[in-house]
């Protein structure tokens, strides 16, 4: 799957640095947008280049100028005064044709990326200008600002030491429109579940990558096969894994979760206990966690209380040495619940009110409010009267509590006294 990701990031890195092309147009769907921004920024981490990167939303091309326009004159104002406080000149003034709505958006967008670049001092530095809009509501207005935006002129052009990176729409109009686009170069991304799948199988049957990355993205295909029930293909691949002793103990805890989703619990059991052996040599906490927990889940299901309370302490354990609060919640939350049907109601008081004090402490309200109710049944099915009055006050004083902070959250702030 690596590669997927390298190759968009080496396409991103190589057009910065080339001088024929002056746009590189992404296409990709909204979900994506967010994956190509961490590759661009990726890319940037090892470029000599200055990056300005935009994300605002495109509705018409006005309105999306005059954000654009906003954002860096408001971003070069503080750089400029900052520059000024420690002695040195201030940046240039902004145009003011900036803001004239007279002037067309592709000129006033074309005159921001002039003015951005004349504020980097270096004129051989390259300023690399990203629109990578998360939405896109009128997908062709989009595309005619972009063309109009990015005509190339000859003899001096006006993107001397520029390059830009915009996104297009799924609907391809940039694409569809590249003859108005000079000196361009397109790249669409797929970075859906089929072509990671893909990815992943080609990763994992490259005998030219290390074992261990081969091995992983094996383990991660085992889960997905797992996700989608496709129990025969998921038990392969973890079983080739337990074979290559790759991750062993969590291959272990993936046959278990698949035998699971086939509905074989006793199968299941035996590899989560299997599981736990490699895991404790290797310290492999999180995976004892899960492990344990899975165990719980299994009997929890199975209508064996004791052995559930026993395997959720156990993970609860673990989950307070992980300094994990909420799994250690739902250890205390569940192991009492097991206690209670087992008839064990002293353990079952234990777990729920060791969960109560944990989550007062953590002022995790939902889970303060769910823990005493737990308690408030059990006494009134044990007939302890004053014991469950008094919760049920600790409970009324936690939704009191609660009532009072949303309401300190929805209130203005107060002014500030003139000193």
């Amino acid at each position: 799957m690596r590669k997927l990701f390298d190759d968009v990031k080496n396409d991103i890195a190589a057009f910065t640095e080339q001088r024929d092309d002056l746009t590189m147009v992404i296409r990709c769907v909204t979900a994506e947008v967010a994956i190509v921004l961490k590759l661009i920024e990726s890319a940037e981490e090892s470029s000599p280049h200055t990056f300005l990167d935009f994300i605002d939303d495109f509705i018409e091309p006005s309105a999306y100028v005059d954000a654009l326009v906003t954002k860096l004159t408001g971003q070069f104002q503080q750089a400029s005064d900052a520059q000024v406080k420690e002695g040195g000149a201030p940046l240039p003034p902004a145009p003011a044709s900036l803001r004239d709505h007279r002037v067309p958006p592709d000129e006033r967008l074309r005159q921001l990326m002039c003015y951005a670049r004349s504020a980097i001092e270096d004129p051989e530095a390259v300023l690399v200008w990203i629109m990578m809009p998360l939405q896109i509501h009128d997908p062709l207005a989009w595309a005619k600002l972009i063309a109009a935006t990015l005509r190339h002129k000859f003899p001096r052009p006006w993107c001397h030491h520029l390059r830009a990176i915009v996104r297009d729409a799924e609907q391809r109009p940039l694409e569809l429109s590249k003859d108005a686009l000079q000196r361009a170069r397109f790249r669409p991304v797929d970075f859906s579940p089929p072509a990671v799948e893909q990815s992943l199988e080609d990763s994992a049957n490259d005998e030219s990558l290390p074992l261990p990355e081969r091995m992983t993205s094996l383990m991660v295909l085992a889960g997905i096969d797992a996700s989608h029930r496709r129990t025969d293909a998921a038990k392969e691949k973890y079983t080739l894994l337990c074979q290559y002793h790759v991750q062993w103990a969590l291959s272990l805890l993936g046959l278990g979760d698949t035998a699971m989703r086939a509905g074989n619990p006793k199968e299941a059991k035996d590899w989560y206990l299997a599981a736990l052996t490699p895991a404790t040599h290797a310290k492999s906490f999180p995976v004892v966690l899960n492990a344990s927990l899975s165990l719980g889940n299994l009997y929890f299901d199975s209508g064996l209380w004791i052995e559930a309370a026993t395997w959720y302490h156990v993970a609860g354990q673990l989950a307070r040495a992980l300094l994990n609060a909420d799994t250690l919640l739902d250890c205390f939350e569940r192991e009492g619940l097991c206690y209670h049907r087992a008839g064990v109601h002293k353990r079952a008081y234990e777990a729920w009110n060791s969960g109560v004090e944990l989550a007062q402490a953590l002022q995790a309200r939902e889970r303060q409010k769910l823990l005493l109710q737990r308690l408030i049944e059990l006494y009134t099915e044990l007939r302890m009267h004053d014991e469950r009055k008094k919760t049920e006050h600790d409970l009324r004083a936690v939704e009191l509590l609660e009532q009072r902070e949303a309401a300190a959250a929805a209130a203005p702030p107060k002014p500030r006294a003139e000193a």
